[in-house]
């Protein structure tokens, strides 16, 4: 399993990605600020992308991946490749 905190990003702006044993998280995170007074509107807007490329030690299953987002943490369920599991050899 695998968890990644991105606060501030909409599950809609996430891009997931799996081939192999890598996992590629990226997406776009926008916020927008707006201060009202009498005499004056302040409006500040804040916009970048991200992205980033995770190694795992064995070759994933990519369809079988599950993902979900609640309240700004993605969760990742990663099944291993059936070759990369462990089978025990029996000696004749």
């Amino acid at each position: 399993m695998l968890k990644a905190e991105i606060p501030g990003v909409e599950k809609n702006d996430l891009d997931i990605q799996v081939h192999g044993n890598q996992v590629y998280l990226g997406g776009v995170k926008q916020e927008e600020k707006t201060e009202k007074d009498a005499n004056y509107v302040y409006r500040e807007r804040h916009y970048g992308e991200f992205s980033r490329t995770i190694q795992l030690p064995v070759d994933i299953n990519s369809d079988q991946v599950k993902a979900t987002f609640k309240d700004g943490v993605l969760e990742l369920v990663l099944p291993k490749t059936e070759s990369a599991k462990r089978k025990r050899i029996t000696i004749s």
